[in-house]
């Protein structure tokens, strides 16, 4: 993708789609490229088999600086792109063979908005900086659906914090939805706070450093939860945490636990920028997590890594569960015109089952109560609807799955 001009921030995603009985993929990257001035979005795609990046081309065309593109896989076959406007978010979809214009995702009050946004199949949250009525910053949630065909559906905005000012928010999708880590100013000191939505609104300091600014930290959230087997102490989820301490002489590294500190990284010069792996492993009581991370303790800037392993003392291992619900695929497929769909609860939960057309439109809501854990099976008449594609998708526990069913009569 070679151009003169000057280009930057580059940003991409993979995807894996059917294509008639074969499964393809394709990648998208986009980025920030200068004309006249002004910072405007370029992307290209790559499909499955070709050699080369397709042609460059703009997505947008502005006389107003376009930054701080995010990439995200949201659907089978379609991505979504977002990025800054001064005070807008804009959003476009994009797919191997086409690319939606530019709309309108969350508008702040201020140019100095700060986003992240986090995407699971069809759904997705979104959290950003504005502006309160005395000039602080506040942190903006919503979250977001794009069902197949349908039209992009969002949540009412809703403020998160006005209490205090908010730097850098980053969204960590897991069972719950809305769990957000971010920086504030606590007594001239930056710390950070995790806010995690199953709490009802509470917000925990996770630095409370009062020598040191924290900062730059990143996450990795599971799943899964956790029960100690010596008391009846239960996280909702296991919490693991890298953080950038800076004094006026150098910055460490601390990686801890939630409610337990692990091992800190210190070396002459500075520990920065560090990355947490996507996946981790579990030997014995112990669960490895690859990070790495630039450090200049050489005398010149290179890359370290290092495999941390936590104990987890106590943790019954048998007790993880990758979801709080398991959805099988309708029986019979295709069906005329009844068909029976069975799901499995492994914690009682609030359960929404809602079937829609192949427009995004919805067709019946077959389930909408409290179930206890076990097995259900629910069957569905459809004689009163036309043939052709249809999709289920079960909520439960701020998680959605779908899958797709043929009706043929």
């Amino acid at each position: 993708m070679p151009n003169s001009s000057s280009q930057r921030n580059p940003n991409a995603a993979e995807i894996e789609f059917s294509s008639g009985n074969k499964s393809s993929k394709y990648s998208i990257a986009a980025w920030e490229r200068q004309k006249d001035g002004v910072w405007n979005i370029y992307y290209s795609r790559l499909i499955d088999g070709d050699s080369l990046w397709s042609e460059s081309k703009p997505l947008t065309h502005d006389t107003i600086d376009n930054t701080n593109i995010q990439i995200r896989p949201i659907s089978d076959s379609t991505c979504i792109i977002v990025w800054k406007r001064k005070s807008f978010l804009l959003y476009a979809f994009v797919n191997p063979i086409s690319i939606s214009a530019p709309e309108t995702l969350a508008v702040g009050n201020s140019d100095s908005l700060e986003y992240d946004i986090s995407v699971r199949a069809n759904y997705g949250s979104i959290v950003w900086t504005s502006r309160d009525t005395a000039n602080k910053n506040i942190m903006i949630f919503q979250s977001f659906t794009k069902n197949w065909n349908s039209p992009f559906t969002l949540s009412n905005p809703e403020t998160l914090f006005f209490w205090q000012n908010v730097f850098s928010p980053k969204l960590i999708i897991n069972s719950s939805a809305k769990t957000v880590l971010f920086e504030t100013i606590f007594t001239n000191k930056r710390e950070l706070l995790l806010w995690e939505g199953y709490r009802g609104g509470a917000s925990e300091n996770i630095s409370n450093d009062s020598l040191a600014d924290d900062c730059n930290a990143q996450a990795y959230i599971s799943d899964v939860p956790i029960v100690y087997t010596n008391s009846s102490r239960r996280f909702p989820f296991y919490s693991f945490f890298v953080i950038e301490k800076h004094t006026k002489t150098d910055s460490v590294l601390v990686f801890l636990r939630k409610d337990y500190m692990s091992d800190t990284v210190k070396s002459k010069g500075y520990n920065r920028n560090a990355c947490i792996g996507s996946h981790t492993y579990f030997s014995g009581s112990n669960q490895n997590i690859l990070t790495v991370w630039e450090s200049n303790r050489s005398g010149k800037s290179h890359i370290y890594s290092r495999m941390v392993s936590l104990q987890l003392n106590g943790v019954q291992k048998e007790i993880f569960k990758l979801s709080p619900f398991k959805i099988s695929q309708n029986y019979p497929n295709p069906f005329n015109p009844t068909t029976v769909i069975n799901y499995q609860l492994s914690v009682n939960s609030f359960v929404i089952l809602k079937v829609y057309d192949m427009l995004g439109r919805e067709a019946v809501t077959l389930v909408n109560e409290t179930k206890k854990a076990g097995d259900y099976s629910v069957q569905w008449n459809a004689s009163a609807f036309a043939s052709g594609i249809y999709f289920y998708q079960l909520e439960a526990n701020e998680r959605r799955e779908m899958k797709k069913m043929v009706l043929l009569k």
